[in-house]
């Protein structure tokens, strides 16, 4: 926590980023752990580790394929540039920005400066279970706004709100 906002310990990024593969379910298991430490900091995080999943499943064989290596290749890379967050200012509106995907449902909630740019203030995504995954667009986005206002109510109550 700083002037600026709030930022991730950099020793719990590097050694995040010093971390090889996950070589069996144990070790996905962890690194999955380590990274829910940081999830308000990392946009779509749910969306990327949907691809894990079926890893951890019981009787599946561990299969580390090309798209597990470039997911977490693309989770090294976001977790290489996280983004400072900062909390929200007082008398201004906040921006609540919605995403669905095939695989899950996130939101970003922001808010303009005094300065005119915008800051990220926390980011939210789950994986969509069970029958979710057949829900149309609307619905998905629908369930995003839900889960966002399930996760972040308390930013809700205290300041006006904007959907994006």
């Amino acid at each position: 926590v700083h002037q600026r906002g709030i930022d991730v310990d950099p020793e719990k990024t590097r050694a995040l980023k010093s971390l090889s593969p996950p070589k069996n379910p144990k070790e996905l298991k962890s690194f999955m752990g380590r990274l829910s430490y940081i999830r308000r900091f990392i946009p779509g995080l749910a969306a990327m580790m949907s691809t894990f999943t079926p890893l951890l499943k019981k009787g599946q064989p561990y299969i580390w394929s090309k798209e597990c290596q470039e997911a977490y290749q693309q989770v090294q890379q976001l977790i290489a540039r996280l983004p400072t967050m900062r909390a929200p200012t007082p008398g201004f509106p906040l921006k609540l920005y919605l995403a669905a995907t095939n695989t899950a449902v996130g939101a970003l909630l922001a808010q303009d400066s005094r300065e005119g740019e915008e800051s990220p203030i926390y980011y939210v995504s789950r994986q969509l279970k069970g029958a979710e995954t057949r829900y149309p667009k609307t619905e998905l986005l629908c369930l995003a706004l839900v889960y966002a206002a399930q996760r972040l109510r308390h930013y809700f109550l205290a300041h006006k709100l904007q959907l994006v």
